[in-house]
């Protein structure tokens, strides 16, 4: 009976010890604490308008931007025109022009084309692009009506000036929009 009560004892101390290491273990691991967060948010569909300088026209100022400025430089109808600037002189006026890119990227859309147009802000000299006269707003050029969107597409923007325009700074501005088709 001694062995039994011994064998009995020393079970009832291995548990005793057991859990006393298993009880050190798990006060031994670090507190720790579970969360999730949900995202949620409004997905909106969106066109963006860029524009780029052509490789064979004027270097566009802000150029990669949707507020570009095509600057012909100095010119006249007895002067060279400037790198990237073409002139052709009639016996009354003459017309510079240059070429430049549109960019049009769309976002969150099934839209495979889009219609580009143009209008000036104010009137005076004549505009054109792709040898179409530009209109003063709130009438409008269609510029393209099946534009290819995430590629480049050259245009044209000429600027027609008769000889007894006075010498002197000339500008204007020409508004585009970007419409998805």
């Amino acid at each position: 009976m001694a062995s039994k009560h011994n064998s009995v004892q020393w079970r009832c101390l291995a548990a005793i010890i057991a859990a006393m290491v298993l009880a050190g273990t798990a006060r031994a691991q670090q507190p720790t604490a579970q969360g999730t967060i949900n995202a949620t948010f409004i997905f909106q569909s969106g066109i963006a308008l860029v524009f780029d300088s052509a490789p064979s026209g004027v270097q566009l100022s802000a150029n990669g931007t949707s507020s570009a400025t095509l600057n012909f430089g100095t010119i006249g109808a007895f002067l060279t025109p400037p790198a990237g600037v073409t002139q052709t002189n009639t016996s009354n006026d003459f017309t510079v022009s240059s070429p430049f890119d549109v960019r049009v990227d769309i976002g969150g859309s099934n839209s495979t084309s889009y219609t580009l147009t143009a209008s000036l802000a104010s009137g005076g000299l004549t505009y054109k692009i792709d040898n179409n006269t530009v209109p003063v707003a709130p009438s409008t050029l269609r510029v393209t009506t099946t534009g290819s969107y995430a590629t480049n597409v050259q245009h044209t923007l000429s600027l027609t000036i008769l000889n007894t325009t006075p010498a002197g700074a000339v500008g204007t501005t020409i508004n585009f929009t970007a419409t998805a088709n």
